[in-house]
């Protein structure tokens, strides 16, 4: 389901990630899209991004969203969020991520709304979750 205002872009994530849906989170990005999975590395194009996001998946993650806030000018939005990421870790073991990504999402030509930039900033707990 495609997002009608970019406020919607944070409930369709959540419920993406999930339910372990990746191809319904990578269509919440535009074709050229850029994601920063790390501070190293820029990805580009949807199919990058689904590859990444099926990676991500793999450890089973549940996300919660905290708290999110929308700024909106004319077709651009910038999204930002405070998110709780639990899921297994390559030990095996329960970890726990806070992530604050900052978006940017455009309208397209049919109204819809999809990500152009996604930029997370992850802090990875090595504590077990709870």
């Amino acid at each position: 389901m495609p997002a009608r205002t970019p406020d919607q872009i944070h409930q369709l994530f959540l419920d993406g990630v999930n339910a372990g849906d990746a191809n319904a989170v990578a269509d919440l990005y535009e074709q050229t899209a850029v994601l920063v999975p790390d501070p190293t590395r820029v990805v580009q194009g949807r199919p990058a991004i689904l590859d990444g996001l099926l990676n991500f998946l793999a450890m089973k993650p549940r996300m919660a969203l905290n708290a999110a806030r929308v700024v909106r000018n004319g077709d651009i939005a910038i999204l930002y969020s405070d998110w709780t990421i639990t899921g297994l870790g390559p030990d095996g073991r329960t970890r726990r991520f806070d992530v604050r990504p900052t978006l940017v999402a455009r309208e397209q030509a049919d109204g819809t709304w999809r990500i152009v930039i996604d930029d997370p900033s992850t802090d990875e707990s090595d504590a077990p979750a709870s």
